[in-house]
């Protein structure tokens, strides 16, 4: 019908959900109403945190932490708060902070890292969020146990890990985007690569080299005479070069040459 816009296809649309939200992870400042990005005139902006946390600060507030001291976290945290709204911070800086220093005081728990990821994304303003944040330490010293022992711990984080696993496994032979999984298991990219190498060895992406040249190895031994062309095709390559350059880096000939 003449004047209304052209069909989207759901893939593209899916596709467009998903760079926004890695655009509004990794770029938009905290407690801000802008973006640092798409030609907006705004401030400068910084989505790391580590160069400027002081490691004893940080360590201290991970002692009162573990300690159950919510008064000495509290103060800590607050110290940090002013620093990081004052360099303009991004949602993902403050989100990596809160997950590291709660990881590295009580543990590993699908429930705390839910927490961390709700008080960042649907407050507004660094008061909101130490509010959320002061709660959470609140309970976990109110609990007496590590997070790791909450039923969501340690048995959370490895399924987890397997769903990531299964998912590279099913999706191999498709072009799998920067930001995929943090679209489809909720973290950021940081996060997940992080927690799956911890328990798999290897991060996302080299894992699923690995699945890769395994598929392509047995490809080329199950189908003599193969084209190396349709072998990157079926593994998820549509540049026969750099397949054929990854699976030389990985199993030490071209492969025109493995047998």
């Amino acid at each position: 019908m003449a004047g209304l816009p052209e069909p989207v296809r759901a893939q593209d649309f899916r596709q467009h959900l998903l760079e926004l939200r890695i655009q509004i992870m990794t770029e938009s400042i905290y407690g801000k109403s802008c973006y640092s990005c798409g030609g907006r005139s705004c401030p400068p902006h910084d989505d790391t945190w580590e160069q400027d946390v002081r490691e004893e600060a940080f360590s201290v507030m991970v002692k009162a932490l573990k300690s159950g001291d919510s008064r000495g976290v509290c103060s800590q945290l607050n110290t940090f708060m002013r620093e990081f709204e004052e360099k303009n911070k991004t949602c993902m800086a403050i989100e990596n902070f809160m997950m590291e220093f709660l990881e590295r005081g009580k543990g590993s728990s699908h429930s705390v890292r839910a927490s961390v990821w709700n008080a960042v994304y649907e407050t507004f303003s660094y008061e909101e969020l130490k509010e959320r944040i002061f709660q959470l330490v609140e309970r976990l010293n109110q609990q007496g146990e590590d997070m790791a022992e909450d039923g969501n711990g340690e048995e959370a984080m490895p399924q987890m890990v397997v769903m990531i696993e299964q998912y590279l496994v099913d999706n191999y032979q498709r072009n799998i985007k920067a930001g995929e999984l943090s679209m489809e298991f909720g973290f950021v990219s940081e996060y997940i690569s992080r927690i799956f190498k911890k328990y798999v060895g290897l991060s996302p992406s080299r894992y699923l080299t690995k699945i890769r040249m395994e598929k392509a190895c047995q490809l080329i031994k199950n189908h003599p005479g193969i084209q190396v062309k349709e072998v990157a095709d079926q593994v998820g390559y549509k540049d026969i070069h750099y397949f054929s350059k990854v699976f030389r880096k990985e199993m030490g000939v071209w492969p025109s040459e493995y047998k």
